[in-house]
């Protein structure tokens, strides 16, 4: 997964960092991709959503060998449900919004779910995110 920054300025996108970003694209295999732009959020929001996926998925997939996006899509569905129905048959995949747009106290929540569950089902301990990077 790829994140950088960057601000919208006259209706365009200026990154912060426009050399890593390309660096970074350019290191991915071909294939389609989603592309969000969203607002800034709260800065205790990041910091959660970046203790979630710097630190609980990187321990978890660490330890279970699975990969970053299919250990985000099993927390997603399994914390976040959201039924989609395609013809007859109802499919349960995960909220789209678990992440950046969750409000702070979503995002709480979600991390005190998943820490108890890897705990729980896969005897992993996650530490929480220290109060100082909350700040």
């Amino acid at each position: 997964m790829v994140e950088h920054r960057g601000q919208i300025k006259g209706g365009k996108l200026q990154m912060y960092d426009k050399p890593k970003f390309l660096d970074a694209i350019a290191n991915m295999k071909d294939g389609e991709v989603l592309v969000r732009v969203a607002k800034q959020g709260d800065p205790k929001s990041r910091q959660l959503e970046r203790w979630m996926h710097g630190v609980a998925i990187k321990m978890i997939c660490e330890e279970t060998g699975n990969e970053h996006d299919v250990v985000w899509g099993y927390i997603k569905r399994r914390f976040r449900p959201t039924p989609v129905f395609i013809g007859n048959e109802m499919l349960v995949v995960g909220k789209s919004t678990a992440g950046a747009s969750m409000s702070l106290a979503e995002q709480q929540q979600l991390k005190t779910q998943v820490q108890a569950w890897a705990a729980s089902e896969l005897g992993i301990n996650i530490p929480d995110p220290n109060e100082g990077d909350l700040l």
